[in-house]
């Protein structure tokens, strides 16, 4: 995380999971001398296994707390958590909306890009059929958007 006004960055200890942690001038640990080492994920990744809480408490609580300045904090805590749910209501209110726009007979195309697995299983419940759905990667998607537009030029055509 990083203080623009005080040109630092937060480093927390370990897994982000404690309480501790430093400023530092780098963005990184950069001490071969301890085990503290950045570990690249990939964002599905990063992304599945976060809230929003959790995001503000590793990359702004533990900032705040050690300079007493909360104002980070509390916009991206409480204000993310205001409008957005977490992975399991987010998941759950997606399929009943599938649910419901599949019993009104309208066609759903699912498109689950560079998803993690229950991502790419919500994704694969609203897609109205098989062919409906595409668990894509990186320039894939161009594909399945072209793929969507010319099943839907096909409706048109039939309907």
């Amino acid at each position: 995380m990083y203080y623009p006004d005080r040109d630092l960055y937060w480093i927390p200890y370990g897994n982000h999971d404690g309480r501790n942690g430093y400023f530092a001038t780098e963005p990184y640990d950069d001490d071969p001398n301890d085990s503290l080492e950045s570990v690249a994920i990939a964002w599905p990744e990063f992304w599945d296994s976060r809230t929003a809480r959790m995001l503000a408490w590793d990359f702004f609580g533990r900032g705040s707390q050690a300079l007493d300045d909360w104002d980070y904090y509390d916009i991206v805590r409480y204000r993310s958590i205001e409008r957005y749910a977490r992975q399991r209501d987010a998941d759950a209110n997606l399929i009943a909306i599938c649910d419901a726009a599949h019993a009104q007979d309208i066609i759903v195309f699912a498109i689950a890009f560079e998803a993690p697995d229950n991502g790419r299983r919500v994704m694969q419940h609203c897609a109205s059929s098989a062919s409906h759905y595409f668990d894509v990667e990186g320039l894939e998607i161009s594909d399945a958007f072209a793929s969507i537009a010319s099943a839907i030029n096909r409706l048109r055509l039939v309907q």
